[in-house]
């Protein structure tokens, strides 16, 4: 067989793995949910800027309306955000549905956070992103170095 029929093989056995009736997506102001066949028919709405959107039918535009909730905190000379997120898609499984998500973002590119807390509901979702907020105000973390400096000694510097 030829190289294109293989690798047309692997596409389609890969497609067949993704369930596209699972209820993937999920409106943040009805609650409606949508398997990717019905979200790729839900109606675009243009944005400007070259910029569109899906929109339920109640409304809700995704990508653009999803709640948030942002937390500034002072950590020394450091400034992080704590940033909770309703995901719109669903970063679980149908039987452990995760919508929400907690990441820290610095205010620097010298520090990096790779944690990320996710949740099924709001409630938990506003619930852990206060208690990450207070671990950090009551000086519950540590920096640790990631990275490294190479510095060529030249002659005579030490």
């Amino acid at each position: 067989m030829s190289e294109k029929t293989d690798e047309l093989e692997k596409i389609e056995k890969a497609i067949d793995i993704i369930d596209l009736s699972r209820r993937a997506w999920k409106c943040g102001r009805c609650g409606r949910e949508y398997s990717f066949e019905e979200y790729d028919r839900l109606p675009l709405v243009d944005l400007g800027a070259g910029r569109r959107t899906r929109v339920c039918r109640c409304g809700y535009r995704f990508h653009v309306d999803k709640w948030t909730k942002k937390t500034e905190v002072k950590l020394g000379d450091l400034t992080v955000t704590v940033s909770t997120v309703f995901l719109e898609l669903n970063h679980g499984t149908d039987e452990k549905p995760l919508w929400y998500e907690t990441m820290i973002f610095p205010n620097t590119r010298n520090v990096e956070c790779e944690q990320v807390w996710r949740y099924e509901t709001r409630e938990e979702a506003e619930r852990g992103h206060d208690r990450i907020v207070g671990l950090l105000e009551s000086g519950r973390y540590k920096l640790k170095p990631t990275t490294y400096l190479l510095v060529v000694e030249e002659d005579g510097e030490k």
